[in-house]
């Protein structure tokens, strides 16, 4: 594999070709990328319209977490230290039961909708 990614003489924007015996990859330096405003849910712990992921062990208020947000987003309640937002849907997608909690928790359940998998052979 060939690269001059280190070399210090390249011009930026720095667009690089890396080529292996089987594919050819073009490496942009991030430097070069463009920023762009981020739009916060909840300033600074979720942007606004991304994937975000929870993580954390069994039992640490994952879930929970996951269905207040979830409740204040389709209420239109607003996060700590932000402005109250219209309400608007929210896509939800576990592995749990969760929508009876979900509704516990003051949410709105608009079209509610499971998702599962259709077993082989199985008709439709």
């Amino acid at each position: 594999m060939t690269c001059n990614f280190c070399e210090p003489k390249l011009p930026s924007p720095t667009l690089l070709e890396v080529t292996t015996k089987e594919e050819k990859m073009e490496i942009l330096r991030l430097s070069d990328v463009p920023l762009q405003e981020v739009k916060w849910l909840w300033y600074p712990y979720i942007p606004f319209g991304k994937i975000t992921i929870i993580q954390g062990d069994p039992g640490e208020g994952k879930t929970t977490l996951a269905l207040r947000l979830a409740a204040a987003c389709t209420t239109g309640q607003a996060l700590p230290g932000m402005e109250v937002p219209e309400p608007f849907n929210v896509i939800y997608q576990t592995a749990e039961d969760a929508a009876g909690r979900l509704i516990q928790t003051g949410g709105v359940i608009i079209e509610p909708c499971r998702v599962q998998k259709k077993k082989p052979g199985a008709s439709e």
